[in-house]
């Protein structure tokens, strides 16, 4: 059996990872909407469809977690909210990116029901609320994490981008 510790790390670390995918197309929304073309409230998808998907997944997670080990209903959903958190930052076309944020809210989705379960079973009635506070904590750690890195990338990205355009374009009249 692995240490309470390790389990608390582990949480935190979860709420962490579900808080900065969640939140990181915020800081770089308006590149978003610029490659593809788009208006804010069609860019808004992106939110909807994740959390969508994520509210949808609470009562089928608790279910697994009763029925199985919620170990593996966590690892599991963790792992497909990590593939297509990534794949969508790759996504070619709009359609893919909410495609992917569907299915990265499907697994990350998996992870509240399964975490409080988890922790239900390992920590007494006395421990939870001090385990609690210190896992819940990783949820404001991941938001301010999304928005400071995608801050600064979403800068350096938007300046990359903008130097490319502004090549295409002096390529473009020299022709």
């Amino acid at each position: 059996m692995v240490g309470k510790g390790v389990v608390i790390v582990a949480s935190w670390l979860g709420w962490f990872s579900v808080f900065l995918v969640r939140f990181a197309p915020s800081p770089v929304l308006i590149l978003i909407e610029r490659s593809f073309n788009l208006t804010h409230g069609e860019a808004s998808l992106i939110f909807t469809s994740y959390l969508l998907a994520y509210a949808v997944m609470q009562i089928p997670a608790g279910v697994l977690s009763d029925r199985i080990n919620p170990s593996r209903v966590i690892a599991i959903g963790l792992a497909i909210m990590t593939v297509s958190g990534f794949a969508m930052g790759l996504s070619p076309t709009f359609v893919t990116m909410i495609i992917l944020s569907f299915l990265t809210g499907v697994g990350a989705g998996t992870f509240y029901t399964s975490s409080t379960s988890l922790l239900s079973l390992l920590f007494p009635p006395r421990e939870r609320e001090k385990v609690l506070g210190i896992v819940y904590s990783g949820i404001g750690t991941g938001t301010s994490a999304a928005i400071a890195i995608g801050g600064f990338l979403g800068s350096l990205l938007g300046c990359f981008l903008f130097d490319i355009h502004r090549g295409i374009d002096r390529f473009w009249k020299f022709l």
